[in-house]
């Protein structure tokens, strides 16, 4: 990546279902991290998954750590898919739940996309 802050772990895999063509990216970003997605190709039928340690109220956060998040979010075709009715991935040792683990894709996909149930 061309942040030396960025301390991310990215996994890139293509795969190809019926004839489609898919860039899926699990992106792990540790905590303090200041995540630098413009090395990532971003293109029609992307996928981005992963805990990216980004709070934002935009997924059930009060605070905002994930301004690196959000401008990808504001300045690419990829949406996220959340509902704030949709189970919590992380539960704390204090009892606090929080949802760090984010799915991503392109607007060209998102309308045949749900967010899974995820365990952590």
């Amino acid at each position: 990546m061309g942040n030396s802050e960025d301390k991310s772990e990215i996994v890139k895999v293509i795969a190809w279902k019926k004839g489609n063509n898919f860039t899926i990216y699990d992106i792990y970003s540790p905590p303090n991290n200041k995540p630098d997605f413009t090395s990532l190709y971003i293109a029609s039928k992307t996928i981005m998954t992963g805990d990216f340690k980004a709070h934002s109220p935009k997924w059930g956060y009060k605070d905002t750590t994930g301004k690196e998040m959000e401008d990808l979010l504001n300045t690419s075709d990829l949406e996220l898919i959340y509902n704030d009715t949709d189970p919590y991935t992380h539960l704390h040792f204090t009892g606090a739940q929080t949802t760090p683990d984010l799915l991503l894709v392109n607007s060209d996909i998102s309308t045949n996309t749900k967010r899974p149930w995820i365990c952590t």
